[in-house]
C-alpha cells in the first residue's frame, strides 16, 4: 500500500515546496518594490494634491496601476510556465510521475488571474497608505529645488 499523493508527487515533494516558496518570495519583493516606486513618488503625489486631486483619485490610481501590474506579471507568468512545461516534459519525460499529464489549462489560467486580481490591491494600496499626501509642505521640500527654480535663479 501506498499513499495516492505519494504516487501521484513521488519525491517531486520538496521541489514543489521550494517553488511555493520562491513564489512567495517573488510577491514580497514586487510589494518591495512597488513601496519604493512610491517613496520616489512621493513629490509627484504631492503635487496631484495640491492641484485638487483627492486622496480617493490617487488611492485609486496606485490600486490601478497595481493591480496592471499583478495582472500583466501574471500573464508573463503564466506564458513562461508554460514554455518551461513544454521544456521540461521534453527534457524529463519519466522524472516526475504523470508528467504528460501536466498542461497549462484554463483552470490554471483562471487561477492565475485569481490571484493577479487579489493581490493587485493589497499592493496598489499599500503605498498609499505608507505616506501622508496631507503634508505637502515637506514633500515639496524633500523634493529639493526644481528645474523651474534654478531657471528662475539664473535670471
Amino acid at each position: 500500500m501506498q499513499p495516492l499523493q505519494d504516487a501521484m508527487i513521488g519525491d517531486a515533494r520538496r521541489s514543489i515546496w521550494t517553488l511555493q516558496v520562491a513564489v512567495g518570495f517573488v510577491l514580497l519583493n514586487l510589494a518591495n518594490l512597488l513601496m519604493a516606486r512610491a517613496e520616489s513618488r512621493r513629490r509627484e503625489f504631492a503635487v496631484r494634491a495640491a492641484l485638487g486631486a483627492s486622496r480617493d483619485r490617487l488611492l485609486r490610481q496606485t490600486m490601478t496601476e497595481g493591480v496592471m501590474l499583478c495582472v500583466t506579471g501574471g500573464m508573463l507568468g503564466l506564458w513562461l510556465a508554460r514554455v518551461a512545461v513544454q521544456g521540461l516534459i521534453r527534457a524529463y519525460p519519466t522524472s516526475v510521475p504523470r508528467m504528460g499529464e501536466i498542461a497549462i489549462d484554463l483552470s490554471v489560467f483562471l487561477f492565475a488571474l485569481g490571484v493577479s486580481l487579489a493581490t493587485g490591491p493589497p499592493l496598489g494600496v499599500a503605498p498609499a497608505a505608507q505616506r501622508r499626501i496631507d503634508d505637502l509642505v515637506t514633500a515639496f521640500k524633500e523634493g529639493g529645488p526644481s528645474i523651474s527654480s534654478r531657471w528662475l535663479r539664473r535670471r
